[in-house]
């Protein structure tokens, strides 16, 4: 049986690259996510990108949502900014249907991403997704004041041990966000802010419609393997 891979590009809304990109499936491991749909469509076929999800990511939202959105961000990317009140619409909308992933994808001419992205794996680090989200939300409000001392002062406000914050500051993530870099390109996820919704990409800071629509189809892809026997998680 043939399959169409649909790929939703919005690069007006992005930040990154401006070339068209066409995502290949990737079969990686998705320990946590539903399984990627191989039966007959109910409506629309999809390829599903299969994006690792271990329980080890800053997350918002149950393990076992139907639907897991994995989002590729930069803390000082504009449209990164521009599309967090849709994502909070899609959480007030879908409520516990809905988990959302956290990626790092600081662009390499964004200077205090990577920094940023650090401050926000250390409140992860110190203090789970709760620290994370709170240091999420006050990179993003305060995102054109980033420098360095900027950062530690985030880091006091929140609470963080100092040390945690300065090794931070000094690399000691630098590994998993490279980690979330590489991925982001191995999947085609070039530019920010980049999801990815049950294994289907979607890129730039859509409106709520295109968001609605891409978990519509991921939910009915869920239902049917559900349906007809196979578990939610892996």
């Amino acid at each position: 049986m043939n399959r169409l891979s649909i790929v939703a590009l919005a690069f007006a809304a992005a930040c990154g690259s401006s070339a068209p990109i066409v995502a290949a499936p990737v079969d990686v491991t998705n320990t946590q996510n539903t399984p990627a749909y191989t039966g007959p469509a109910p409506a629309d076929e999809v390829v599903r990108l299969r994006v690792p999800v271990d329980g080890t990511e800053p997350a918002r939202g149950p393990a076992d949502a139907k639907v897991t959105i994995v989002v590729f961000s930069d803390f000082q990317c504009p449209f990164c900014t521009r599309v967090r009140p849709t994502l909070e619409r899609v959480v007030q909308t879908y409520g516990n249907d809905v988990r959302i992933v956290w990626r790092n994808l600081p662009l390499p001419f964004h200077d205090h991403a990577k920094p940023a992205a650090a401050l926000a794996m250390e409140a992860f680090s110190q203090r789970g997704n709760e620290g994370f989200w709170a240091a999420h939300d006050l990179l993003f409000l305060n995102q054109r004041a980033l420098e360095t001392d900027d950062l530690r002062r985030y880091g006091a406000e929140l609470g963080l041990d100092p040390q945690g914050v300065a090794a931070a500051l000094s690399g000691a993530h630098d590994a998993a966000i490279n980690a979330d870099i590489e991925l982001a390109g191995s999947i085609g996820v070039r530019g920010t802010p980049g999801f990815v919704i049950n294994g289907e990409q979607l890129m730039g800071a859509q409106p709520f419609e295109a968001f609605q629509a891409a978990i519509e189809r991921a939910t009915a892809a869920a239902d049917f393997v559900m349906a007809n026997g196979a578990a939610q998680r892996d």
